[in-house]
């Protein structure tokens, strides 16, 4: 993900993230994420189970990533927070 942004300009986005109902979490990408991302200017989780709730709360309280970063139900509202606190910083 890290070498797409680069190719796209190198700037900070606003993320708003959607895993799939199925999809697994990369230690690197946790790291990564949590860590030494520049290319992020705040990220929104949308979850849609209980077991995505647990992953992404123990993301954000154990990882503490250094960008803000939120829990979201759904699209509308994660793209709510990100546009209206984040959309300036661009």
């Amino acid at each position: 993900m890290s070498d797409w942004l680069k190719s796209i300009g190198n700037k900070k986005y606003l993320f708003l993230i959607e895993a799939g109902l199925k999809s697994e979490v990369n230690d690197d990408f946790i790291k990564s994420s949590a860590e030494d991302n520049v290319h992020t200017i705040a990220d929104a989780i949308i979850i849609k189970s209980m077991a995505q709730r647990m992953i992404a709360n123990f993301y954000i309280k154990f990882n503490k990533p250094v960008n803000p970063t939120q829990i979201f139900p759904d699209a509308e509202s994660a793209a709510f927070w990100l546009m209206s606190n984040f959309a300036r910083f661009n």
